[in-house]
């Protein structure tokens, strides 16, 4: 019969080596500033500069949907607003659509925008598959005969559709502009309005930080996002 008392040795080193481990754990979650420790994977490319302040996101180290998605509301929620916003959260807490969100909980950012999935992040950090219009607009093509037979995975991919901001295609758009040929001799980016923009030129610190032109190499990204064609 074994002696029970050899094994003390291996049982007090594993317990105390366990003890250890949790401590570690434990002053990274609380206290710890850099708690890149619990990633479960690379942030997306939007996100990369959020890789040494996870309390950006997690403001709740025991938090769960809710408080991910009042982060994402912080950052994102006035470019999310009518009428920009051809999805906004009012489309879908309409009861006529709760079917809809059996298919996809579009009341959730993490649903379409998961972080820490490298493997399955697409362009704009989008999470799923690229036909996920289907799921909502699976009888497009009877409600409009020009959409019958194309395929769901190019909505955006041919430039025809943004899910957040879908204005510069609406039909009284194209209306208005279908006599426009498709490049003007002189190209040119809308006006901007001065008073939106008044604030930030006056604040700017230009002795620290002059303006100056930035080349491909002073892009603002880690090294291995470098040639990626997701971006």
């Amino acid at each position: 019969m074994p002696d029970k008392k050899s094994n003390l040795p291996f049982w007090v080193s594993w317990l105390l080596l366990s003890l250890c481990g949790v401590a570690i754990l434990a002053w990274v979650l609380f206290d710890a500033e850099d708690k890149s420790l619990y990633m479960p994977g690379p942030l997306s490319d939007g996100h990369h500069q959020l890789v040494d302040s996870c309390d950006s996101c997690h403001t709740d180290s025991f938090g769960g949907g809710d408080v991910l998605q009042e982060a994402c509301v912080q950052c994102h929620g006035d470019v999310r607003v009518k009428p920009f916003d051809s999805h906004p959260r009012a489309k879908f807490t309409d009861p006529r659509n709760a079917d809809r969100l059996e298919k996809v909980d579009a009341l959730q950012c993490v649903t379409c925008h998961t972080e820490h999935r490298p493997e399955i992040t697409l362009k704009d950090g989008l999470t799923q598959p690229k036909d996920v219009c289907f799921h909502c607009h699976a009888e497009i093509g009877k409600d409009r005969p020009s959409h019958e037979g194309m395929e769901f995975n190019t909505c955006a991919n041919a430039g025809c559709h943004n899910y957040h901001n879908n204005r510069a295609l609406y039909t009284d758009f194209l209306l208005k502009h279908k006599d426009v040929p498709a490049i003007k001799e002189r190209a040119r980016l809308p006006g901007r309005e001065f008073a939106d923009v008044l604030d930030e030129i006056l604040e700017y610190p230009r002795d620290h930080y002059p303006i100056q032109s930035l080349a491909s190499a002073d892009a603002d990204a880690p090294q291995v996002h470098a040639g990626n064609d997701k971006i």
